[in-house]
């Protein structure tokens, strides 16, 4: 077993984040369908494209206003120089109670509290018993700790114990009863003692009851002999209503900082399998804009948007009761979710914590007023950004106003999901813009593009300096910055117009109309879910085989 927690311990160092993120998230999980393949940016651009979405430290100030929650008082387990004073006084916290086990470190602190109003100090091992403990003293006083050192000393070799001594052990709530301070003084816990964060929450189930938000070290090996791992944490804090809104590891992928706030968690474990890039922006745009508005705490897994948007949002670690969206004629079992609308506006909220299915496309008139917080949810980090708009200012060189459409071919053919005939297209075209070269976007586009003779036709092969991997994201961000476009019946190309700020005509193929029809993303449906046959689709199918090959 020891041999095999060593090969998992190192392959998490070797592989990093990516290996992490499975680790907490899709391992735990059945998933019902295929996930997405992720989008390696470095394998396919060069460089560190893949910025890693929790590399920046807790902003624990900002993140409480975002939950509303209003700092009166925080203890601080394993304070060791109490440099978070300013800060703590700063955020408004009127009672401060730095707790630290190390006795080497008490007399600067002692210094401190005397020329801080509102704080104190006291000087004990916080566990889940009281009495007296072994601390382990080590070369960086940072590291010490009541527990030995295991998967530590592989990965900071350097850092060793160098020996210990017997200190007072309490729990918190017994610290607290030794203080004469009244627990409801406080509304915020952070754990700082390398490993024995569980121990210190298992100790304080009356204290509990009254905080609001714990910030606290985790690990996801075991770096100190026996230490809780974050699934541990999330468990026990998530039964007390206590949930992981925010994670940070910008040191190292084995261990961070995670903020867990008493609000409800909402996920959907099957972002990335249910549904294509298009699907997928839907369901995160829904989940992010209801979290944001009702103050959840939002969790998802890895998913093909997190390095190409630089999302930062906390992968799931435990299974939640499924939700399901309402309306959709899918089998499975309730409850459901009617009218998932409400959610962006706070008539109807969750009052437990759930795992979403679903597909999420609201109406365009229910998304237009959050279009701004979209397209910032949805800009490409930096250097991909930087990479896109170079191949849309060469596009602009040969058009400067720039018509694109999208045709989808593929897994279309089913369903509402029609293959409108190319000739659509092309009509289209000759009423907005019958002389200028137009930008094809599509899954098939060399078998395309004779489809639309006497006009030039532009596709990502000719103005991208990327691989052909990435010419879908470039056709999604040509038609997010184009002028005039006609989509597909696909979510794909829907959001992209949506999310367009340029956009002056619109069109969309309507097999009622037989051809392509004006329309407005932020007053239309998503898709147009005609009632169609095999044979109708077929028809459409061989109707535009005729067209462009004449056979």
């Amino acid at each position: 077993m020891a041999d095999a927690n060593t090969e998992k311990a190192e392959s998490i160092i070797r592989k990093l984040r990516r290996r992490l993120y499975r680790a907490l998230g899709i391992k735990r999980h059945k998933w019902a369908y295929e996930r997405q393949p992720l989008v390696d940016l470095t394998r396919l651009l060069g460089g560190d494209f893949r910025r890693s979405p929790f590399e920046s430290p807790i902003d624990l100030r900002r993140d409480l206003a975002r939950y509303g929650i209003v700092a009166r008082g925080i203890i601080h387990v394993g304070a060791h120089r109490g440099t978070e004073v300013d800060l703590y006084r700063a955020m408004g916290f009127q009672d401060v109670l730095f707790v630290e086990a190390n006795p080497q470190l008490i007399p600067d602190l002692q210094a401190l509290a005397s020329r801080s109003p509102g704080v104190r100090i006291a000087h004990a091992a916080i566990t889940d018993h009281n009495g007296s403990v072994r601390l382990r003293l080590t070369s960086m006083d940072q590291s010490s700790s009541i527990l030995p050192l295991k998967y530590h000393r592989k990965i900071y070799p350097g850092i060793r114990e160098v020996g210990f001594t017997e200190v007072p052990a309490r729990t918190l709530d017994q610290l607290l009863v030794d203080l004469g301070l009244d627990s409801s003084r406080f509304n915020v816990l952070a754990l700082d003692i390398q490993g024995a964060e569980l121990q210190a929450l298992r100790g304080a189930p009356h204290l509990l009851r009254q905080i609001e938000a714990v910030l606290t070290e985790f690990s996801t090996v075991q770096l100190y002999e026996g230490c809780a791992l974050l699934p541990e944490l999330d468990t026990f804090l998530g039964g007390l209503g206590l949930n992981r809104c925010a994670q940070s590891h910008p040191w190292h992928p084995t261990w961070g900082d995670a903020l867990f706030v008493r609000r409800p968690a909402v996920s959907m474990t099957t972002l990335g399998s249910n549904g294509r890039f298009g699907n997928q922006l839907f369901q995160y745009a829904f989940l992010k804009l209801a979290c944001e508005a009702q103050r959840f705490a939002l969790q998802v897994p890895d998913w093909m948007g997190r390095d190409i948007f630089g999302l930062d949002d906390p992968p799931p670690v435990r299974p939640l009761p499924r939700v399901r969206q309402g309306g959709i004629d899918l089998e499975g079992p309730g409850p459901f979710l009617a009218h998932p609308e409400r959610w962006l506006t706070g008539e109807e909220a969750v009052e437990a914590d759930c795992d979403l299915w679903g597909y999420f496309q609201l109406h365009g008139a229910v998304l237009a007023s959050r279009r701004e917080a979209m397209n910032r949810m949805f800009e490409p980090v930096p250097a991909l950004a930087q990479r896109l708009n170079s191949c849309v200012a060469r596009l602009r060189s040969i058009c400067p106003s720039v018509t694109a459409i999208h045709v989808r071919r593929g897994d279309f053919g089913y369903g509402p999901f029609f293959r409108a005939p190319s000739s659509w297209y092309a009509k289209w075209l000759d009423t907005v813009a019958p002389v200028s070269p137009a930008y094809l976007a599509s899954d098939e586009p060399s078998s395309l593009c004779d489809s639309f003779k006497g006009r030039r036709i532009i596709t990502a092969r000719d103005v991208s300096d990327m691989p052909a991997e990435l010419d879908w994201l470039l056709d999604f961000h040509v038609l997010r910055q184009a002028e005039q476009v006609a989509i597909s019946n696909s979510s794909f190309s829907f959001m992209a117009a949506l999310l367009n700020q340029n956009l002056r005509k619109a069109g969309r193929p309507c097999v009622k109309s037989n051809g392509i029809i004006d329309f407005d993303p932020c007053n239309a449906p998503v898709l147009l879910r005609a009632e169609m046959d095999s044979h109708q689709h077929a028809s459409l199918t061989a109707l535009d085989a005729f067209e462009r090959d004449g056979s």
